[in-house]
């Protein structure tokens, strides 16, 4: 028997397949685990990632204002026409 000389510390044992995405993309990037370290590529990747996450904000502000005007203000803009 081997006895271990720390206790009290959470031990995580996490089991992947070797099919598994995130292994797979480990052992194509050698373990680093990053697509494009050149500035212009980091550049591109974020401006890339911006414009869709502004127009992915654009799109829920719109879904927000016609659920708003569809639900919430109905009673209004009706008492409104009369």
């Amino acid at each position: 028997m081997q006895e271990i000389g720390f206790h009290s510390y959470p031990i995580t044992v996490e089991i992947r397949s070797a099919h598994d995405p995130h292994v797979l993309f480990g052992e194509m990037t050698r373990g680093r685990f990053v697509l494009d370290n050149s500035a212009s590529g980091q550049i591109a990747a974020g401006s890339v990632l911006l414009i869709f996450g502004i127009l992915m904000l654009l799109m829920a502000s719109y879904k927000t204002y016609r659920f708003c005007i569809k639900y919430t203000c109905r009673e209004y803009f009706q008492q409104r026409r009369m």
